[in-house]
């Protein structure tokens, strides 16, 4: 749209920047086009769907009572959200003493 107000002015007031304002009606077209696309077959809400899947399958993922763990940074201040299960036996970052289901809600 605002391609199109630029081309307008550039032939009005002889400025120059036609080739600019063609590429953006160009490349806001297309973007709207596939926007369109996109909505219409329904891509953008299996993507969505499968992707609050994966983020529900990998939350629920986590180390049981008695399990050792490793954490990324390698310390265990601050929050985390991703640990590797390690054996107990080597050397490790934390042990699972206890788990807790926290109920739904706010």
């Amino acid at each position: 749209m605002l391609g199109l107000i630029a081309l307008r002015q550039i032939k009005r007031k002889g400025e120059r920047g036609k080739g600019m304002a063609v590429a953006g009606s160009v490349l806001s077209s297309v973007g709207l086009a596939l926007w369109v696309l996109s909505l219409s077959t329904g891509f953008v809400s299996d993507f969505w769907e499968s992707f609050k899947e994966s983020a529900r399958e990998s939350a629920t993922v986590s180390p049981d009572k008695g399990e050792c763990f490793d954490v990324p940074s390698g310390s265990l201040e601050g929050m985390t959200y991703d640990v590797a299960v390690v054996p107990c036996e080597g050397e490790h970052d934390g042990d699972v003493f206890a788990t807790v289901t926290l109920p739904r809600g706010s």
